[in-house]
């Protein structure tokens, strides 16, 4: 995540207090840094790298993630990351979801016909995903991007803020964790969009590069 990026992740949580949003609650104080390694032809499987801070590095065999994966963000607990497909012959296979003790791959319910997604936010309070990106079926006769919420527990989705025009709604950047706010980008100026009133609310000394 480049420093840009960054800024705006910063910005949408240090915005849900400000919102009247709920709290949000700091996580186990328990945490370890940690890498994808891509599979590859002549490397073998995935393997994701753990970097405790106490004790030594550690590395998971991912057998059933192919070349061509790419992830997307990890659980809120560490314990499991979200990932797309590249690979022929569908790019709207959906989210693939990668736990690691014990290592078990399966498909996030509801998120079949999502493609190219840019980012995803883990809800902190419910197993819910928020993604950017766009939706829709091949052949494709009818697509629409911006922001989407995936509920796995129920299979379904729905969009938050979208559009089947460019500019996606306004829903270009990053879903808030709490689901109330997505990051917009018009003319080179960042805006938080609040998802239940529309209105946007210009960020001052954040632009693009």
């Amino acid at each position: 995540m480049n420093r840009l990026m960054r800024q705006v992740f910063q910005i949408l949580v240090a915005s849900v207090g400000y919102w009247g949003a709920s709290t949000l609650e700091a996580e186990s104080p328990s945490y370890s840094a940690a890498y994808f390694h891509a599979a590859t032809g002549s490397t073998g499987p995935a393997t994701i790298s753990l970097f405790p801070l106490v004790g030594p590095e550690s590395k998971v065999d991912l057998p059933g993630v192919s070349v061509g994966f790419r992830v997307l963000g990890f659980s809120p607990d560490g314990n499991a990351i979200c990932c797309v497909s590249a690979e022929p012959p569908n790019p709207l296979d959906g989210i693939t979801k990668i736990e690691f003790r014990p290592v078990r791959v399966s498909l996030v319910p509801g998120s079949v016909g999502f493609g190219g997604i840019s980012y995803l936010t883990t809800s902190k309070t419910s197993s819910k995903i928020f993604v950017t990106g766009w939706v829709g079926s091949l052949p494709r006769t009818r697509i629409e991007c911006g922001a989407f919420e995936i509920d796995p527990d129920a299979g379904t989705f729905r969009s938050l803020l979208s559009a089947s025009v460019a500019g996606c709604g306004g829903a270009t950047e990053p879903v808030s964790p709490n689901g109330k706010l997505v990051a917009s980008y018009s003319g080179k100026q960042l805006s938080l969009i609040d998802l239940e009133t529309r209105a946007a609310h210009v960020v001052v000394g954040v632009r693009a590069l």
